[in-house]
């Protein structure tokens, strides 16, 4: 009889592990399953969250390049104005050398009352302050050309800036 009371419990115990071990696995296998179901949801959620951002990333570069491109625009638009600004200056100049250089020289000035003497030899000033003059208007128009290239560079670098560095977001 005792034997049988101890098979009994001995089978008692193995059913009751076996019952534990089965409880234990529908926990867990519960467990993995909803962390699984919110593994999944978060990288749903990353991945949606990355498409988001990667879209808005690709809209702000798509805008940067379109007022890169408008700056860009302006400032071959300002140089090809300055470049027909000072072709104008060019051709204004060489009119006006021409014309000073068509011009009869100043007539000699004597003093009064000295008698006439024939006149020392001298070089015509006139035509020396027509060279300078030419030079200089020369020179001013090269300056006035490299100043004009220099505006439309620094406004085409605060365009540049404006729209594309500090782009309102």
């Amino acid at each position: 009889m005792i034997y049988t009371h101890v098979a009994a419990g001995l089978l008692g115990a193995v059913i009751a592990a076996l019952s534990v071990w089965q409880v234990q696995d529908w926990r867990f296998n519960s467990r993995i399953a909803h962390m699984q179901q919110a593994h999944t949801v978060s990288l749903k959620k990353m991945s949606d969250d990355a498409l988001v951002q990667q879209q808005a990333a690709l809209d702000r570069l798509q805008k940067l390049n379109t007022a890169k491109q408008k700056v860009e625009e302006a400032y071959a638009d300002k140089q090809r104005k300055a470049a027909v600004a000072a072709r104008g200056a060019r051709a204004e100049l060489d009119g006006l050398r021409n014309e000073l250089y068509a011009l009869p020289p100043p007539p000699l000035r004597l003093t009064p009352g000295v008698p006439d003497t024939p006149a020392p030899r001298r070089t015509d000033v006139s035509s020396i302050e027509r060279k300078l003059l030419g030079e200089c208007a020369a020179t001013l128009v090269e300056v006035a050309v490299g100043a004009d290239v220099v505006v439309a560079q620094l406004v085409g670098l605060q365009s540049y800036v404006r729209d594309v560095c500090v782009a309102p977001k």
